[in-house]
């Protein structure tokens, strides 16, 4: 069930930064949003990540980062209080060519209280770009 007059749209920022090391390539991000939905409104999310390619159709990739929501949670007595929580994920990508590749991802939180959204999961996606 969600909340009469949720809002679901809104304005994200973000900063990337990555470094090639022979196969290793290692980042940061974060991700700003001043007008999250719902009753948050100030949102933003750190990762740190790593990709090791492994030949030159196979890599293996990993990352981990902190979400932190400003007044999120409403507890019992109306206070609002911040949701904060972790992620984390590790998967592997095989290049079908320069343009299609498939990858395998297990996906997790510390968050799980916080409902199924938030529980591990394993998703397997096919990238394509143009």
């Amino acid at each position: 069930h969600q909340p009469h007059d949720l809002r679901e749209s809104y304005a994200e920022g973000y900063l990337k930064v990555s470094r090639t090391f022979g196969p290793v390539t290692l980042g940061v991000a974060t991700y700003r949003s001043p007008d999250f939905p719902g009753v948050t409104r100030r949102a933003h999310y750190e990762e740190a990540n790593i990709a090791i390619a492994l030949d030159s159709s196979w890599s293996v990739s990993a990352a981990g980062g902190r979400q932190a929501e400003s007044k999120a949670l409403v507890d019992e007595n109306g206070a609002r209080r911040d949701f904060n929580y972790r992620t984390w994920n590790a998967g592997v990508t095989y290049a079908i060519n320069d343009h299609v590749s498939l990858d395998l991802r297990y996906w997790n939180t510390n968050a799980h209280d916080a409902g199924d959204i938030y529980h591990a999961h394993t998703v397997a996606s096919i990238k394509a770009t143009f």
